[in-house]
């Protein structure tokens, strides 16, 4: 039988929140991904590619993500450059 002094656990925490942490980020990174294609198959067939940012986010809300985590992730798209708000409650991508 092993006997650990202590380090060994502290060693298999900080892997933990490691892999907790790369796991977050894939997950955000994944949703981000879902809230570009959502807004994609929204302007397939439009004559234009901005739209209301209110049906974004009832149309993922209906796919399962939450009010407060979808208006954060399309300011973190608008912030990254992908998306653009293009007048009062419209979006578009940049």
């Amino acid at each position: 039988m092993a006997i650990f002094d202590g380090s060994g656990f502290e060693a298999i925490r900080q892997m933990q929140e490691n892999m907790a942490a790369r796991l977050a980020n894939e997950t955000k990174t994944d949703d981000k991904i879902k809230i570009i294609s959502v807004y994609d198959n929204l302007v397939e067939g439009r004559n234009t590619n901005k739209i209301q940012k209110e049906e974004l986010i009832i149309s993922l809300q209906e796919e399962g993500m939450g009010e407060t985590e979808i208006m954060s992730l399309i300011d973190e798209l608008i912030n990254d450059g992908i998306f653009q708000e293009v007048g009062t409650g419209y979006i578009a991508k940049a």
